[in-house]
């Protein structure tokens, strides 16, 4: 999202996501390793509820992740391995909620946050603040969603940058003509080029 044309990013922006995300990560695609360069001690509080009501809260996390990050929703969430146990670590409205489960088979993720390969976890446990119900945005224009985008993805990654008006530029209305399939290879395109500018 934040390399579209029409938006026009400066590069200190850019430059400063990814030096954040080379810090945090092994492997900052996240393509090859879900390993981190830094492990912080997990202090949040155990959360005790029944399998039935884990695949809800866990989807209620997925979807506001999906409210708040779109496209990039990978900048919502952390998720790591550390010795056989998976780790998915949401950021929801200041609180965090945590899943962390046994690895049958270990999954594979894109940056921007879906799946490559679905993996096979067992033995959940749940920590921190389970998160509500999703609550859906309404937005004046596109320039206000994706500012409102941009600032959720920087205090996520702990970047102190100042979103002035003058750094996004309102969506180019070509876009909204763009078919389902154009947009898809918009994200591919889009993707690649932030591998490109890691490697």
């Amino acid at each position: 999202m934040l390399f579209y044309k029409p938006m026009d990013p400066p590069n200190k922006l850019i430059n400063n996501i990814l030096n954040e995300l080379i810090i945090r990560r092994k492997d900052p695609t996240i393509s090859k390793s879900l390993e981190l360069k830094k492990y912080k001690p997990n202090k949040l509080s155990e959360i005790d509820i029944s399998k039935h009501e884990c695949k809800k809260y866990v989807l209620y996390a997925e979807i506001n992740t999906d409210i708040n990050y779109p496209i990039f929703r990978g900048f919502g969430f952390n998720i790591y391995t550390k010795e056989d146990r998976f780790y998915k670590e949401y950021e929801l409205n200041g609180n965090r909620f945590m899943y962390s489960c046994k690895m049958i088979k270990k999954p594979k993720y894109l940056m921007t946050g879906h799946n490559s390969k679905e993996g096979q976890l067992s033995d959940y446990k749940f920590y921190g603040i389970l998160p509500k119900k999703p609550q859906f945005k309404i937005y004046k224009s596109d320039n206000e969603r994706i500012k409102y985008v941009i600032k959720c993805i920087l205090r996520n990654l702990n970047i102190k940058i100042n979103i002035s008006n003058t750094i996004i530029i309102p969506i180019n209305k070509e876009l909204k003509l763009l078919t389902k399939e154009e947009k898809r290879k918009l994200i591919n395109k889009t993707y690649k080029f932030l591998i490109s500018k890691i490697e």
